[in-house]
């Protein structure tokens, strides 16, 4: 408690000081100037610097400063402002060599304390000074968007600072991701960074850095082999026709998703007697068994036996269709070779990647990327 404290009596001293300036240079209360909330996201660091660089005070960055160093949690609000503070300072708004010598300095503090992932809360609090802070308990988690995190790099080798740290973090997130949550973090942030940064190296003509060639080797490494992985056993040959449910009704709907959704392994159905029959003659007896739960009302619980075999495929199948696409797009920036190195073609083409050459028509996975397909090895024989 007493550290909150002493945070929130340095925040209004700060705040002070910003104000100060203001009320000297326009008459203009400092609660008048800044954005109407003051929190820790991404667009509040942007709307934090645009109200900056609305009055530009000589030494108002420099002093503005302080009180955003009380908010190095809040990676996201500060590479926002960086990057935002930066663009109004090449555009005139602020003294070019006082901007980049405070943002170094914050650069410098952000790196040091960079989160991917940051607690936030969703019950602002009122500051002494008419301010929303989001500074209660966090209620959830967010992440740093992926065109920021391409943004500080950018800003890093504009103004000749290092990025390594940020980097390194990038790298460890990649290699500690877990299983519940790698497809999104994946799909919706590391291969966007990779992609954005790959692009930045090919816009620049510079050199990739020992840092970005260990975050791309490593990311990959661990998306093919523990996102993707190893085919699992093949199902029998006649899976197709005997998981296919072809009525269109929707409690065979309803059966349909379940048949789909690799994690699911048991469903019950509470459905009148009829519908029950009608759902009990869909399943072929081979892949699935059936039982029928006494309650009110009572259920259809239908369970997967050989049927687990097709989920798992299928759900395989999807991840190196999407796999394949990803890497498609991300082998088309000219570095990437060069930054793999002699691994270039063991991860491009690892056999995780590989479907059966007699693969049946399925389907192509929500979220696929209209790619064109990569040249592969010779195709496993399907059953193999």
């Amino acid at each position: 408690m007493k550290g909150r404290s002493n945070d929130k009596q340095s925040l209004s001293r700060h705040i002070k000081m910003f104000s100060n300036l203001v009320n000297e240079r326009y008459g203009m209360k400092f609660d008048k100037l800044l954005p109407p909330h003051v929190g820790g996201s991404e667009s509040d660091g942007h709307d934090m610097a645009k109200a900056i660089s609305d009055y530009p005070v000589k030494g108002a960055l420099s002093s503005i400063i302080p009180l955003l160093e009380t908010k190095l949690d809040y990676t996201a609000y500060l590479v926002a402002f960086i990057t935002s503070a930066h663009h109004y300072s090449l555009v005139g708004k602020f003294d070019e060599d006082e901007a980049d010598a405070v943002l170094t300095a914050l650069f410098s503090k952000v790196v040091a304390s960079f989160n991917i992932e940051n607690a936030t809360s969703s019950h602002p609090k009122q500051s002494p000074y008419g301010r929303v802070f989001n500074c209660d308990q966090p209620s959830n988690t967010s992440r740093i968007s992926p065109s920021l995190v391409v943004e500080l790099i950018q800003f890093s080798d504009v103004t000749g600072n290092d990025s390594m740290g940020i980097i390194n973090t990038l790298t460890e997130y990649a290699l500690d991701v877990k299983e519940e949550t790698e497809e999104s973090v994946f799909h919706d942030f590391l291969f966007p960074v990779a992609n954005g940064i790959c692009a930045h190296i090919d816009t620049t003509g510079r050199s990739s850095t020992g840092s970005e060639r260990r975050f791309i080797k490593h990311m990959l490494t661990k998306y093919v082999r523990d996102y993707v992985k190893k085919a699992p056993p093949s199902p029998p040959p006649d899976w197709q026709k005997k998981t296919t449910i072809r009525c269109i009704c929707s409690n065979c709907a309803s059966l349909r998703m379940f048949i789909d959704d690799s994690f699911s392994t048991t469903q019950d159905f509470a459905l009148g007697g009829k519908r029950r029959n009608h759902l009990d003659q869909q399943v072929d007896k081979t892949f699935f068994t059936t039982t029928t739960i006494r309650a009110n009302p009572h259920k259809l619980r239908v369970e997967k036996t050989q049927a687990l075999l097709v989920s798992d495929f299928k759900a395989w199948v999807a991840r190196v269709q999407i796999a394949n696409s990803e890497l498609e797009q991300l082998s088309q920036k000219d570095c990437l070779e060069e930054m793999l190195g002699n691994q270039y073609h063991s991860i491009l083409s690892h056999q995780n990647l590989v479907l059966p050459d007699d693969l049946p028509p399925m389907p192509a996975p929500r979220g696929l990327r209209n790619a064109v397909q990569r040249t592969v090895p010779a195709k496993r024989p399907f059953g193999q």
